[in-house]
């Protein structure tokens, strides 16, 4: 019996697929470039509603690490948290169907 694992994403009517440049050939720039290009001709096919691309696979390993900023906290090297980041296309979660749960700030 397969696993099944609870998601915060719809994967009805999804399309996935996977595409590596090669390692240390492309400037970041280029990977942004490319991307475009491919949410571009992706979407321009009859049959596709929206696409989106992420860095790496969603709940499996590859990310960036990151440090950021906590306002009215100590901003050393030390101090800062860090957390994994992804990298995603400005349509993704639309497309994923995840819902943005967005809090005011008091």
């Amino acid at each position: 019996m397969p696993w099944l694992a609870r998601t915060a994403f719809d994967t009805h009517d999804l399309l996935t697929m996977t595409i590596s440049l090669p390692n240390n050939k492309f400037e970041w720039r280029h990977n942004v470039v490319f991307s475009r290009q491919v949410i571009g001709s992706i979407e321009a096919m009859p049959e596709v509603r929206h696409a989106a691309v992420i860095q790496g696979v969603p709940m499996r390993p590859g990310s960036f690490f990151t440090s950021f900023s906590v306002a009215g906290r100590p901003d050393t090297p030390v101090d800062r948290p860090s957390a994994r980041l992804r990298v995603v296309s400005p349509g993704y979660f639309g497309v994923m169907k995840i819902p943005i749960l967005v809090r005011p700030r008091l």
